[in-house]
């Protein structure tokens, strides 16, 4: 059994997509992998569910600005934060 050297990279992903529907879709894939790559499958459904909902109703909203997805890692969960650019 090998012992890493050095600890993972720690789950930081940033998106900035435009204002539009399809976002929401694109969000969601980025994410899912993201949280694949990084060996979190639980948080797969919630994640996912909640990136799609901010950025569905972000684009919705009627203003067309770009949209800026947050997704980390923290100690006891995951922070989504979105931003209208």
């Amino acid at each position: 059994m090998s012992v890493p050297t050095h600890a993972p990279t720690p789950l930081a992903l940033t998106l900035t997509l435009p204002g539009v529907p399809a976002s929401a879709g694109i969000a969601r894939v980025a994410v899912g992998a993201a949280l694949r790559r990084h060996g979190m499958p639980r948080w797969l459904p919630v994640t996912r569910l909640v990136v799609t909902e901010l950025v569905a109703c972000a684009a919705r909203s009627g203003r067309r600005d770009d949209l800026r997805i947050e997704l980390r890692a923290e100690a006891v969960g995951l922070r989504v934060t979105t931003h209208d650019t």
